[in-house]
């Protein structure tokens, strides 16, 4: 056998090693030579496939729907406090958007923490159009954030709510 050939050899063996002990070798021999453990996996993946569809969905409708509240919030025809709720309530229902909220945001309770984030959010959202407008509907919702929690968002940020 030459150097070359049993050089290849030699370096393959770890990959081929590996490949054979992964979960995934495994699971394609299995498939190959068992033909209902493979109908099994196939029931799983399709499974699992409806649970993502359907988580996708729902996030994909709560966020339709906190887009319908901030425009609301924005045109004055709801308040802060009506729409930081409604943000919560539907945020509770996430382990991981309430962890990111706690954590990024200042305030002494969910509710208050919430109402920075939906002013946030209005904050981009008014990045989009007129600096005269933004400025307006943000000294608003400053002004009832201050009513709500008796002190200025501004005062609980480390930074301004991103532009």
């Amino acid at each position: 056998m030459s150097t070359f050939r049993l050089l290849v050899l030699v370096a393959t063996i770890p990959v081929v090693a590996a490949v054979a002990s992964s979960g995934w070798a495994a699971s394609a021999m299995l498939r190959v030579c068992h033909p209902r453990i493979a109908a099994l996996d196939t029931r799983e993946d399709e499974e699992l496939g409806h649970r993502l569809d359907a988580i996708d969905f729902e996030l994909r409708r709560q966020i339709q729907i906190k887009e319908v509240l901030l425009g609301e919030l924005i045109e004055g025809r709801a308040t802060l406090a009506d729409v930081s709720a409604q943000f919560l309530a539907m945020n509770r229902n996430s382990t991981a958007s309430m962890t990111v909220i706690r954590k990024e945001y200042p305030g002494e309770t969910d509710e208050e923490k919430s109402a920075y984030n939906v002013i946030t959010f209005a904050n981009a959202e008014l990045s989009r159009g007129c600096p005269v407008r933004k400025a307006e509907v943000l000294a608003r919702l400053n002004a009832e954030f201050e009513a709500l929690y008796h002190h200025h968002p501004s005062a609980g940020h480390t930074q301004q709510p991103e532009q």
